[in-house]
């Protein structure tokens, strides 16, 4: 974003809550079309909101990250954008593999969703072929406070004695909304 705003472009992240809120959700990206915001940039999570948004409103640009359709089911004024985060949870997971000195290893994401379910069978995927015997515990819990998410997840109590030491996640998951000049 700072890259944007250094730019002259005038740059808002709205953080829309989580899915107990979502029937708010449209009427939060409503609101920042409203305000005058030309490039509208969400998660897969509120592709269903941005495509039918799209088509309301054709003179404003969306990107959907973390998904991808067929190209005829898409409007032009939308982008979608697809990582294979797979890979680079693989790399991850080697490495948590590697480094553990218990045998176990953790992988603690917000959500469940097919992109977070992709995450995470990379990191399981990674640490499997750095060492077969080391074992993975997965959790899928929504932070609504982030802060402290890894430290809490390690150091709760009965979590040391599993010996889980290593733990990797997914920690946004944000709609950001960038204004050109």
């Amino acid at each position: 974003m700072n890259v944007f705003k250094k730019k002259g472009w005038d740059c808002k992240t709205i953080e829309v809550g989580d899915p107990s809120k979502a029937d708010k959700w449209e009427d939060m990206i409503l609101d920042v079309i409203d305000e005058g915001y030309y490039y509208i940039v969400a998660s897969s999570t509120y592709t269903d909101i941005i495509l039918k948004l799209a088509e309301e409103y054709p003179e404003n640009r969306f990107v959907i990250f973390d998904d991808s359709k067929d190209e005829s089911e898409i409007p032009e004024n939308v982008a979608f954008i697809f990582y294979a985060q797979n890979e680079g949870s693989c790399m991850v997971g080697q490495l948590a593999a590697g480094m553990t000195e218990t045998g176990v290893v953790a992988v603690n994401v917000g959500m469940d969703n097919p992109v977070i379910a992709d995450f995470v069978t990379g990191f399981v995927n990674g640490v499997q072929d750095y060492d077969p015997e080391v074992k993975v515990i997965k959790g899928f819990r929504w932070f609504l406070d982030r802060s402290g998410q890894d430290e809490r997840a390690l150091l709760k109590p009965g979590k040391r004695q599993k010996g889980r030491r290593i733990l990797s996640g997914s920690r946004r998951f944000r709609r950001r909304t960038v204004r050109g000049m």
